[in-house]
């Protein structure tokens, strides 16, 4: 049996039996061999190996030699190629070791090493290799805030503290209920101040986004409920009682590129509705789960969130300059939305843009369809329904 057979067999037991200690104590030998030979395991495993037993060592409270072996790991991380089986999950895995070295600096009480790993955890959380575009829609009141976005052409996020839903974010409650335990307080207090250099956007789509590929389709789900134009209750709570306007984004995956240098880097999920219930103590295990997961009463929303970082911004809003990889498809205008503002819009973004009115369905009240108003949205309607 081949070294890395061994490891292999070892690492599947662990997985399966959840046992850190065992782990360690059975890959001493490997170890003793990988001083001698380092080339008699592959990278992926050494890279388990490693990040398993940086675990082991923070878990006994040896945060020294958990240091080491994070490091050790960090190391195999960096070096994942396109082969590699973990290629497609490096960043998950980049994020762990990160959060792995800010825990073990922070229980050295070196505050400054623990807020930068903690940084980086964040950085290669929202930092994801994903291919494809994808369309999706904002609901918005006609102010000078949309105005602004259209006419610099740019997406704003915001930090999460502002939106409309308090409990938004499970992650901010979750953190406040570990105020009052000794054990994991310091922890929530560094990951609270990283957390504010998190903004987010909500659009509406009926195209989920897995973890590796933006849908590439501009049609509808047929699953989905209503279009994502037409769903009554976006109209009245986000476009001001549908006096404003629906705008159309097609997002290229481009758009999410990372900065490595300054750490910035977006991601996009489908929000999750599926806990009518969430404890403020329950365990929040995903990066996914802290920031994109809500009650069930917002279900309707059909939500997908970009969640953007960036360390280097402390203001509670920020803009993002479409560039080359977003643009706005087009623009619905809601069922009372004014002829002023319908021909203010027109102007900024000229014929370019597909532009539909919202009206009444003929046939069916409690309804809504879009009648195009340039021939870019015969066009574009015509295409979607073939």
């Amino acid at each position: 049996m081949s070294l890395d057979e061994e490891f292999e067999t070892i690492f599947a037991k662990h997985k399966e039996e959840k046992d850190i200690t065992s782990f360690y104590k059975e890959t001493r030998i490997i170890e003793e061999q990988l001083k001698k030979d380092p080339n008699l395991l592959s990278l992926e495993n050494q890279l388990d190996l490693y990040l398993n037993n940086g675990h082991y060592f923070y878990g006994i409270d040896d945060p020294k030699t958990a240091i080491e072996y994070y490091q050790r790991a960090w190391k195999y991380a960096e070096a994942l190629t396109d082969g590699s089986r973990y290629f497609t999950c490096s960043n998950e895995i980049k994020a762990q070791i990160k959060l792995g070295l800010g825990h073990a600096y922070l229980a050295l009480e070196d505050k400054n090493q623990a807020s930068e790993n903690y940084k980086e955890n964040v950085f290669w959380s929202t930092k994801r290799i994903v291919t494809g575009h994808t369309s999706v829609y904002s609901y918005r009141e006609v102010n000078l805030f949309m105005l602004q976005d259209i006419i610099n052409k740019e997406i704003t996020v915001v930090s999460p503290k502002l939106v409309n839903d308090p409990f938004d974010c499970p992650i901010y409650s979750n953190l406040k209920s570990f105020e009052t335990n000794d054990t994991i307080r310091d922890i929530a207090n560094e990951m609270r101040k990283v957390y504010r250099y998190i903004k987010i956007r909500s659009f509406v789509s009926n195209k989920k986004i897995n973890k590796t590929n933006m849908p590439n389709s501009n049609k509808s789900d047929t699953t989905a409920p209503e279009k994502e134009n037409r769903i009554f209750l976006m109209w009245s709570h986000y476009a001001k009682d549908h006096t404003g306007i629906c705008i159309k984004y097609k997002i290229d995956a481009q758009f999410l590129e990372k900065d490595e240098k300054q750490k910035i880097a977006s991601i996009m999920y489908d929000v999750e509705y599926n806990k009518p219930s969430l404890n403020p103590s329950d365990v929040i295990s995903t990066f996914e789960q802290a920031f994109a997961t809500k009650n069930q009463c917002w279900e309707y929303e059909n939500e997908v969130r970009l969640i953007h970082y960036d360390p280097n911004c402390n203001a509670d809003f920020k803009s993002l300059p479409l560039g080359e990889h977003a643009s706005i498809e087009a623009v619905y205008f809601g069922l009372r939305c004014s002829p002023r503002d319908i021909k203010t819009i027109r102007e900024i973004l000229k014929e370019e843009v597909a532009y539909y009115q919202m009206k009444e369905d003929d046939e069916d009240i409690f309804k809504l369809v879009e009648v195009p108003l340039n021939d870019r949205a015969k066009a574009m309607l015509k295409a979607t329904e073939a």
